[in-house]
């Protein structure tokens, strides 16, 4: 180590954002960095994070030094704590059990090792375990999910590889969750990238893990264990974009949800990227006094860089006003969030009560379900739901499968009980993808094997391949059933925004279908429920909101959107929707797919929101994650189920192994949601 000998010209107490140095107009690019910067050197500085100030007052910078070990700096750039850990990577997580925890990579142990940081104690880095890796990491990142609380490290390679380990925290010990048979921590999710990572970074608030394959670009995956769906290209190097070669990332926080990523590259220098616009980029800088930009690492205030090409390697401050100014963009960071602020909100937190069997089919499978309670035998109730690569399931009131109805594609499902001339008859429908119709179902009783039906359907608008109704929707969609003075009809949207209104009438073994008339939203919806007591449709537009409509065939054709897309409570894409309107409530429920949340509206408040839950696993059974369609029937059903059922499709299924299943539809007790609400 070398031990530098130069004077900070710095006011005792003054915050590092705030320090003041003489900035001119700067039209070429070229970012001046303070006179701040860490007053001792180490030949292999590798990486560095930052811990910051609950109350915004300051932070420390601690940074990675390979063989020279971890080293901690004030917010003036004084060392004033040390490790004897041979780290290459850093990272950290505030308030896991109470205690801020840094990991740190070990390429050459091929291991993660655990401090907790506690900067008020005598001895700012406590050891709390090291866990052994399946190869080398060039990297980590951590992340704790906002809404559960769940904490999760990720390990990156130069090969390739991602490794994400579900950690807790026992006896100031961190520990993996999830072991293998040989007691050694075991990834509850990998893949391989396909090139050489050099960094990762984790968004926690939009739950977004940035990935740099060093020489391809700026890949976006989702962060948590259960988000398989999320991969696209954020930034690429030249000339398809304006990297050159990635060394280290991190990120400004801020308001609105769009976070900068600054991006240390070999070539292009500090690179600023936005994280959720249209386009990413904002611009690129060359650092004056730096041969090549290996490291960023952010704080509240500014920036440390890594200045890595001097012959004493040093860390040293910019501030976010002389970043703005380079950059020409005054109000880039003006509305910086605090990672101790990120949440989502009072999220209420409710344990799964059950699940069905999982479906035959892998992938995006399981879409929809709907409840037939059934009055005489509520034990003999029964569940549907779609399996869109195949057909229709039944399940009984514990989840097994009594039925698979193989056949088309059903997306959604919805059902009613109406007065036919043969008495009251339980009829369910289904949006079929492969051929653009709806199919129609009867529904019985669950103490039978085959307790779904087809129906055949009749009239002027039969297909010519199978006895169902055709659509003239372009790509046929959502699906919802109501019964509006005493008429059932059908409601099915299309990809297009167009909706068609169908009036549905039982004869016999027969259905006859007659499209009455049609609707429009501006852009896709899916999900969709109609109050019968009010005759409304409800409908939800994906990335914008939902609508109101009058569901009576004579009604206006003209909407309202009554609830907008808040990026709070509700989150893009709106999903399923269901309601329930009884003596006690009048809510309106929707899907939140974005922040996998469950959003819970007053209707007699004027929509106010009540509050919105999240479902996290109970024992065996996992949560509920990236749901589609929701389903919900009050009243006695059993024991488990007193004041109803609440039914939503679970994208990513796992067992208590975390080993992936077919996806299947949590079933969870309205009177544990209800009194978790009310709490």
């Amino acid at each position: 180590m070398n031990k530098l000998s130069f004077v900070l010209p710095i006011a005792t107490g003054l915050l590092l954002g705030c320090q003041s140095m003489t900035i001119s107009e700067n039209p070429n690019n070229k970012l001046s960095v303070s006179t701040v910067q860490t007053d001792s050197s180490y030949d292999d500085i590798a990486d560095g994070v930052v811990w910051q100030s609950e109350q915004h007052a300051g932070h420390y910078l601690i940074v990675t030094a390979e063989g020279d070990g971890v080293l901690v700096y004030d917010e003036q750039g004084r060392e004033v704590a040390s490790a004897d850990d041979e780290a290459l990577s850093a990272d950290l997580v505030y308030d896991l059990a109470g205690s801020d925890v840094l990991v740190f990579a070990q390429e050459d142990a091929e291991a993660l090792s655990f401090y907790r940081f506690n900067p008020a104690a005598d001895e700012m880095l406590q050891a709390a375990g090291d866990w052994p890796l399946p190869f080398a990491p060039s990297g980590v990142c951590f992340y704790k999910n906002p809404t559960t609380q769940s904490a999760t490290v990720t390990a990156i390679s130069e090969a390739g590889d991602v490794a994400q380990f579900k950690l807790i925290v026992r006896n100031g010990q961190v520990i993996s969750s999830v072991l293998t048979k040989e007691g050694t921590p075991k990834p509850v999710r990998e893949f391989n990238v396909g090139g050489e990572l050099s960094s990762c970074v984790i968004d926690s608030r939009d739950a977004k893990l940035y990935i740099a394959e060093q020489n391809v670009g700026v890949w976006v995956y989702g962060a948590d264990v259960e988000n398989v769906k999320d991969r696209r290209l954020l930034e690429t190097v030249a000339p398809l974009g304006h990297l050159i070669e990635i060394e280290d990332m991190d990120l400004t926080l801020q308001e609105e949800g769009n976070s900068v990523l600054w991006v240390a590259d070999e070539g292009a220098g500090l690179v600023a990227l936005q994280t959720n616009a249209d386009t990413s980029f904002i611009g690129a800088l060359s650092v004056e006094g730096f041969d090549e930009v290996k490291l960023v690492s952010a704080a509240n205030g500014g920036l440390w860089l890594g200045n890595t090409e001097l012959e004493e390697p040093v860390y040293q401050w910019v501030s976010n006003a002389q970043v703005s100014l380079a950059l020409n963009t005054p109000d880039l960071l003006k509305t910086i969030v605090s990672p101790w602020e990120v949440s989502v909100g009072d999220v209420t937190l409710v344990r799964v009560t059950g699940e069905t069997d999982s479906v035959d089919d892998d992938g995006d499978a399981a879409d929809d379900a709907a409840f037939w309670l059934n009055p005489e035998a509520p034990e003999h109730s029964v569940i549907l739901g779609t399996n869109k690569q195949g057909g229709l399931m039944a399940y009984s009131l514990t989840g097994d499968e009594l039925q698979y109805l193989e056949g088309g594609e059903p997306n959604n499902v919805d059902l009613r009980t109406v007065l036919t001339a043969k008495g009251m008859r339980v009829i369910a429908g289904a949006t079929n993808r492969e051929l653009n119709t709806l199919a129609f179902y009867e529904v019985q009783a669950a103490n039978t094997d085959t307790p779904l039906h087809p129906l055949p359907v009749t009239g002027p608008f039969v297909h010519n391949d199978a006895h169902e109704a055709k659509t003239e929707l372009n790509e046929v969609y959502g699906f919802c059933m109501g019964i509006v003075d005493d008429q059932l009809y059908a409601y099915a949207n299309g990809k297009s925004g167009r909706v068609e209104q169908w009036q549905i009438d039982v004869q016999g073994a027969a259905v006859v279908a007659q499209r009455v008339r049609t609707l429009n939203v501006p852009s896709q919806p899916e999900g969709c429920v109609v109050d019968d007591r009010t005759g409304t449709l409800y409908l939800g537009e994906e990335d914008e909101g939902i609508w109101v409509f009058d569901a009576r065939a004579d009604g206006s054709v003209s909407g309202e959107k009554i609830i907008a897309i808040d990026g709070e409570y509700l989150v893009a894409d709106v999903e399923g929707l269901t309601l329930v309107n009884n003596e006690h409530q009048h809510w309106l429920i929707a899907s939140s797919q974005g922040n996998n949340t469950y959003a819970v509206y007053d209707i007699a408040a004027d929509y106010a929101p009540i509050g919105h839950f999240a479902l996290i696993e109970n024992g065996s059974v996992d949560g509920a994650s990236d749901t589609d369609g929701i389903e919900l029937v009050t009243g006695y059903i059993s024991e488990q189920y007193p004041d109803g059922i609440f039914i939503a499709q679970d994208w990513y299924n796992i067992d208590e192994r975390y080993e992936t299943e077919n996806q299947n539809f949590k079933l969870v007790s309205w009177a544990t949601i209800v009194s978790a609400l009310s709490e």
